[in-house]
């Protein structure tokens, strides 16, 4: 009888080990997340160039650049997409030519801009973005 009850305890202390360690890793995995990329991109005006800023926490902003992180910017006239641009990030910026485009000759734009990368199924996985505006 005390054998078995030697066991049972055993077994019941190992679950216990067991279960605080699946509930602990978690929350350690999650502690350990570095910041999320930021991206900021300021007014432009048409035909002109425009600087796209990357800014991190605890990611240097090489990594950006290391992972062939790039920034899609598009824009719209009238709900129409006039322009669209994909631009390598090199240090921590990426640089935008705001037009012109066959489909924008001029003129204000409502215009977002995305930071992310191409998957293995090459779709696009964002993952920080900002609103810009362009005049004309």
């Amino acid at each position: 009888m005390r054998i078995q009850t030697s066991t049972r305890m055993r077994r019941v202390a190992s679950l216990a080990v067991a279960t605080l360690a699946i509930a602990v890793l978690p929350a350690a995995a999650i502690a350990a997340k570095p910041t999320k990329l930021s991206l900021s991109v300021p007014d432009g005006t048409y035909a002109t160039s425009a600087t796209a800023w990357v800014g991190d926490g605890t990611l240097s902003t090489a990594s950006a650049e290391s992972t062939g992180m790039k920034v899609k910017a598009e824009c719209y006239q009238d709900g129409a997409l006039v322009y669209r641009q994909y631009a390598n990030v090199v240090g921590s910026t990426a640089t935008l030519t705001l037009g012109p485009t066959p489909a924008w000759t001029g003129g204000a734009a409502t215009c977002t801009a995305e930071l992310g990368s191409f998957d293995k199924r090459v779709r696009w996985r964002a993952v920080a973005s900002d609103s810009f505006s362009v005049t004309g």
